[in-house]
């Protein structure tokens, strides 16, 4: 019995150390956002300011072409129909076979 208080007691104090532990560093965390020295956001500006590009002059994607995906598709189809036909086959009896009979 002593030995389960001690388990007991060992896992209230290592929660509540692991508590402890998260609450700190989420003030520290809390103080650093809205402490002034970092001025909250960051200040926005464009990310290429000297790259000038013309609406009117964007290039544009050629288009994109799904034959590749179109025929793994139908090769999937056809791969399931064979393995469902192997399966049904599986099911149907083998004819007998009688010594010195051809069939």
């Amino acid at each position: 019995m002593g030995m389960l208080v001690k388990a007991a007691l060992a896992c209230a104090i290592g929660l509540a150390g692991m508590a402890g532990l998260q609450h700190a560093w989420l003030g520290t965390i809390e103080q650093r956002i809205y402490s002034q020295q970092h001025g909250g956001l960051p200040e926005m500006r464009p990310a290429f300011p000297e790259l000038k590009i013309k609406p009117g002059v964007m290039p544009k994607m050629p288009p994109i072409d799904t034959r590749a995906a179109q025929a793994a598709w139908a090769h999937s189809h056809a791969h399931q129909i064979d393995i469902q036909i192997r399966n049904a086959q599986s099911y149907v009896p083998k004819p007998i076979s009688i010594p010195g009979m051809r069939r």
